[in-house]
């Protein structure tokens, strides 16, 4: 009978820690932006904005964070540890836009910049390979856990190379969470 209440207070309070942290998912600050600037290419097709290499977000409704640069980096509101999430689609039409090797590479990059620092550096830095295969679609989804101070921004930045295959659609996004 002892094992099986021992066991009961366990499950219990294994239950009551789920529902606190719950209970503090839902009071942290994020900034969750699942859209980007967009301009009309060939064909009339939507096309993500960007500029020198850095993708221009659009700005987060009743958010503390801010977008400066140009809409290109998001600012950390105060010093903490971030949940740091970014997720980009790419569409390859045809194969016939892949190298020699059969190969298309997508470099895709957050950068942190600091008034500490003396340049961008580096959260994550990701290089894929796509699939040279006539329709090919491919997500990129790159996340991290890091300290950053108040004021640290945070941008994506993408090859140039890989932006004539990048989807505008909603389930792109670049988030950033205090925990």
């Amino acid at each position: 009978m002892k094992r099986q209440e021992t066991g009961s207070v366990c499950i219990s309070g294994f239950l009551i820690g789920m529902l606190w942290f719950q209970i503090l998912l839902s009071v942290t600050e994020a900034a969750n932006i699942q859209m980007q600037r967009t301009e009309r290419g060939p064909g009339g097709k939507a096309v993500p904005l960007y500029e020198d290499d850095i993708f221009i977000w659009m700005e987060p409704n009743e958010s503390m964070f801010k977008l400066e640069d140009n809409g290109t980096s998001i600012v950390v509101p105060r010093k903490g540890i971030y949940f740091v999430n970014v997720k980009l689609n790419f569409y390859l039409p045809s194969k016939q836009n892949c190298t020699e090797m059969g190969k298309l590479f997508i470099i895709t990059n957050i950068k942190m910049y600091h008034s500490s620092y003396k340049e961008w550096i580096n959260v994550i830095k990701n290089r894929d390979t796509m699939q040279c295969v006539d329709h090919w679609y491919q997500s990129v989804t790159l996340t991290k856990v890091a300290k950053f101070l108040k004021g640290t921004k945070l941008r994506v930045v993408i090859d140039p190379g890989s932006y004539k295959y990048l989807i505008r659609d909603d389930s792109t996004y670049f988030s950033v969470t205090l925990l």
